[in-house]
């Protein structure tokens, strides 16, 4: 009998770090079919743009149905328009202009690269003043559908890809 076990302890939910990482940055990605392993190369590491996301407004989901894996990730970063600088404001643009490959990390430390050559991922945003007392926010979504789970990459430190 095949039981699907884990340890209790290792089970964080969240995610602490997001890279959008453009088409033109993704190189490969690669396995290591004898130890189960992903690695991923990308080039152009200033075109990669890291989004700051409060961990606990930020979700990776995965469902599975009849082969086709709909993948996406919210989140939340604070800011508004006025309160935003002109860097921000440009990552911003960007990420509205295109397609994207995302790689994100659970509070576990577990790796996994969304999207694929023939699915990318979409970015939708919407920015909000909230009520009194609330703060200003910028919501966020990459969504897209692909024929395989997401990847667990493996990555020494993720600072480094």
């Amino acid at each position: 009998m095949n039981v699907l076990n884990f340890e209790p302890a290792e089970n964080m939910g969240g995610v602490c770090r997001i890279f959008a990482i453009p088409p033109t940055s993704f190189v490969r990605l690669w396995t290591d079919h004898v130890n189960r392993i992903n690695y991923l190369t990308v080039r152009n590491r200033e075109d990669i743009i890291d989004i700051y996301s409060i961990e606990e407004e930020t979700i990776f989901n995965e469902e599975a149905e009849s082969g086709i894996y709909v993948v996406s990730l919210t989140g939340i970063t604070p800011g508004g328009r006025g309160r935003v600088n002109a860097n921000m404001i440009n990552s911003l643009e960007k990420l509205d202009s295109g397609y994207w490959y995302v790689l994100c990390q659970d509070n576990n430390g577990y790796i996994r690269f969304l999207g694929t050559k023939d699915n990318m991922l979409t970015f939708k945003r919407s920015s909000t003043t909230g009520k009194l007392g609330d703060r200003n926010q910028i919501a966020f979504e990459f969504t897209g559908k692909q024929l395989c789970e997401a990847y667990y990459i493996q990555l020494d430190d993720i600072e480094s890809i």
